[in-house]
């Protein structure tokens, strides 16, 4: 766990990390969103799962609107309701 220190190197360092690490997290879910890693893909059944901690940890991070245009945010809203499943009613 990281503390801040009375030595502003240390905070200056502890703040690149977290840039860093942010930096990643980014990275990582925006690759998400466009294809499902190899190591990931016995995970297919649950792709919706997927998709909701990857746009969520986008959101959480600010950057859903800089990895997402408004388009691929429709066509990410349509995909979820095609898979919707649709009943008669009688």
């Amino acid at each position: 766990m990281y503390t801040l220190s009375a030595d502003p190197s240390i905070n200056f360092h502890f703040q690149l990390l977290i840039k860093l690490m942010k930096a990643k997290h980014v990275k990582y879910s925006s690759r998400m969103l466009k294809i499902l890693p190899e190591c990931l893909s016995s995970m297919e059944a649950t792709r919706m799962t997927l998709v909701y901690f990857t746009i969520s940890s986008l959101d959480v991070l600010k950057e859903l609107d800089h990895v997402m245009s408004d388009a691929e945010k429709a066509l990410c809203i349509d995909w979820i309701y095609r898979l919707q499943v649709k009943t008669k009613v009688r």
